[in-house]
């Protein structure tokens, strides 16, 4: 049981750190280099909590693009 605990919790950690990566890499974000690349730094350097602070705070965070309908 604690085995399995210890692999679910360590694939989620890296699942998270690959995807803040890949997040990173992206072209599609509207982020200056410099700042890309610290990001990238502390995402290398403390995988979980550099992940976990990129997408809290460091991700750009857009807004659903009204469609024209009022749903109330």
């Amino acid at each position: 049981m604690h085995t399995l605990v210890i692999v679910a919790t360590v694939a989620v950690g890296i699942a998270g750190w690959v995807t803040a990566l890949a997040s990173l890499s992206s072209g599609r974000l509207s982020i200056a280099p410099a700042a890309r690349g610290l990001w990238i730094a502390a995402v290398l350097v403390f995988p979980v909590v550099g992940s976990v602070a990129w997408f809290a705070w460091g991700r750009p965070h857009f807004s659903p693009r009204a469609t024209g309908s009022d749903p109330l």
